[in-house]
């Protein structure tokens, strides 16, 4: 079986990655504060191959001005599944290691985090503008390694990609990951699961119209936005979703690169299956 190839990208700096609305909005009055999620949400990932895909004119959004046409499965020319963490010779997730055993053995260790604390300008004057003070809490990934995406597209060479707001950047390569992953029921959600039907509260299942199943065995449950449509200038849909570090049993064995839910194709619901989990304190 040949080396999957993956996009690893290289952290250099610190980051803000952001979900719908970071600015916290029960805020009221002249202070703002947004704090980074540790990882960014797929839909950044896949924007960005997106979009290294249409400078290199691998696709054409002009070629038809239907509205499907700028949608990221396009765009986008191949699923994504991820993220996991390469540091040297070992693979995992951001606060685990992952064995080839099919183990993932996770510390409870925190991410570095930066926080920094703005002021709003008058441009043309130079001067602050009244009641404008703002806190951003960054996160530092320098030490991690590699976050690394199976991809089904093709990205040639190494470049710097804008990555974590405000100007900020990283470097994005290809590469060839060794990940030998097992086949089980059991899995560790890399990624926000975005749900369409309901889930019953009383049991922790989920049902998808395929037929696949699973049952929460630990997580959580958030909203998560796709975003905002530059195009048609319209904010794209909120999913209640099941929150990446979730641990799932499915109906059904998976292997590796397989996702479930909604916007699968673009590396939400990602699952990586695992024989046992073991938390270390």
């Amino acid at each position: 079986m040949n080396t999957p190839t993956f996009v690893c990208i290289k952290p250099i700096e610190s980051y803000l990655f952001r979900m719908h609305g970071e600015f916290d909005v029960n805020l009221k009055g002249p202070y703002s504060t947004a704090s980074s999620i540790e990882l960014p949400l797929p839909s950044t990932i896949a924007g960005i191959l997106s979009t290294i895909n249409i400078e290199d004119n691998k696709v054409k959004i002009e070629e038809n001005k239907e509205e499907d046409v700028f949608d990221q499965n396009y765009t986008l020319q191949g699923k994504i599944w991820g993220p996991i963490i390469r540091k040297g010779d070992k693979i995992g997730v951001l606060n685990g290691e992952y064995t080839k055993n099919g183990e993932l053995i996770i510390t409870e260790k925190e991410v570095r985090r930066e926080r920094r604390v703005g002021i709003g300008m008058e441009a043309d004057r130079r001067v602050t503008k009244e009641g404008m003070i703002f806190t951003t809490t960054l996160v530092d990934l320098n030490d991690i390694g590699e976050i690394c995406y199976y991809y089904e597209g093709e990205i040639k060479g190494e470049r710097v990609i804008k990555f974590g707001g405000e100007g900020r950047v990283a470097l994005l390569k290809s590469s060839q990951v060794e990940l030998n992953c097992v086949k089980s029921k059991l899995a560790y959600l890399l990624s926000p699961l975005l749900i369409k039907s309901e889930v019953n509260i009383n049991t922790g299942i989920i049902e998808f119209d395929n037929g696949v199943s699973l049952s929460v065995i630990s997580g959580r449950f958030y909203s998560v936005g796709l975003g905002f449509n530059v195009r048609t200038r319209k904010r794209k849909p909120i999913y209640k979703a099941l929150m990446q570090d979730s641990i799932v049993k499915l109906n059904r064995e998976i292997g590796c690169f397989e996702s479930i839910g909604e916007y699968s194709q673009l590396g939400y619901g990602s699952l990586l299956p695992v024989n046992k989990v073991i938390i270390k304190s």
